[in-house]
């Protein structure tokens, strides 16, 4: 059962962690104030392990976009008989370039992510993956991007999300040896102690400021999109998640896009490809929420946006996740 702190803590700490020497210190006086009591930095230290084990929390780590780092990303669809389906899955998710896994309400019923650190290797990967199943897949590569990201707002009555603030302009984005190193270290979390950046600098045999000042860099430049909680939104009761995809007029696709994108309850927003005649939609919108209907309602906002440019539209609700591991270069 999640307490209030626990919740205060999700709320206030799924961006903006801090990047100096004794970061929880910082994290419970903000939490003190915040619930007007005393809290502990040990305590909350705790709270975060116990919240990752119970799988109320992904991560807690550095989120870093993968194509500022150089490498790619694409969205991958197909079909899957009943009878198939789990071995299936098992094939796809064996390979470590899979980062998310979901199966959807639709015959498309299975759908993936692939991240590589070259357009090269995703091409062998996904021969790969039709080679081992069978399965033709379609490749729906990100064209352009109108809004990425979310965050939960969680209270006693419930869960729901919140838009991020818009990244900062992107500066230089080249990472040397040393940094990259930092990254490799980073990606699947930080250390859980009172002073992590501190661990990270033993571990590597670097100075803490090295450590604190790479990653404050790669923040500002936009390839860290935040560093802090990842939450489970599954696991915390955000049931309701569907992609919903819409065929507009190829013409519109950026304004139609961005105002999309712009709506506070759209968590991602892209444009890609169609592949006629078996996938006719361009823009795609994940809408999530606490129950089928109030996810249905943002639906019919989105339908609003679009007419009159809309020729059709598809809503496709997860049913499982069956892989999320983030995006993990080998860099």
């Amino acid at each position: 059962m999640l307490t209030e702190p626990d919740r205060t803590l999700i709320n206030q700490w799924q961006s903006d962690f801090p990047l100096c020497e004794r970061p929880f210190d910082q994290v419970a006086a903000m939490m003190s104030a915040s619930l007007n009591r005393p809290v502990e930095a040990a305590k909350i230290i705790e709270r975060i392990g116990w919240l990752l084990q119970q799988g109320y929390l992904s991560r807690f780590a550095p989120m870093y976009h993968v194509e500022r780092l150089g490498g790619t990303v694409t969205l991958v669809a197909t079909r899957v008989a009943t009878e198939r389906f789990e071995a299936v899955v098992q094939q796809i998710n064996s390979f470590p370039e899979v980062s998310q896994n979901y199966a959807r309400d639709h015959h498309f019923n299975l759908w993936f992510v692939v991240a590589t650190e070259t357009i090269a290797r995703q091409t062998e990967v996904l021969a790969a993956i039709e080679a081992a199943t069978g399965c033709e897949l379609l490749n729906l590569p990100k064209l352009a991007e109108f809004r990425i990201g979310f965050q939960l707002y969680l209270t006693e009555q419930g869960i729901d999300t919140v838009a991020c603030p818009s990244q900062t302009t992107v500066t230089d984005g080249m990472v040397d040896p040393g940094e990259r190193e930092i990254i490799t270290a980073t990606q699947q979390g930080l250390p859980l102690v009172e002073r992590p950046y501190h661990a990270l600098a033993d571990r590597l045999d670097k100075p803490v400021s090295a450590v604190i000042g790479t990653l404050q860099r790669l923040l500002n430049c936009g390839i860290i999109r935040r560093i802090g909680l990842v939450p489970n939104h599954y696991r915390l009761g955000l049931v309701a998640n569907a992609m919903t995809v819409w065929d507009v007029a190829d013409e519109k696709i950026a304004q139609l896009g961005q105002q999309v994108g712009d709506l506070g309850f759209v968590t991602h927003c892209y444009h890609r490809p169609r592949h006629p005649p078996h996938w006719p939609y361009n823009l795609f919108a994940m809408v999530h929420g606490p129950d089928r209907e109030t996810v249905a309602g943002r639906v019919h906002h989105i339908r609003q946006q679009l007419l009159p440019h809309l020729d059709g539209a598809d809503v496709l609700y997860s049913q499982r996740i069956l892989k999320k591991t983030g995006f993990r270069l080998a860099l």
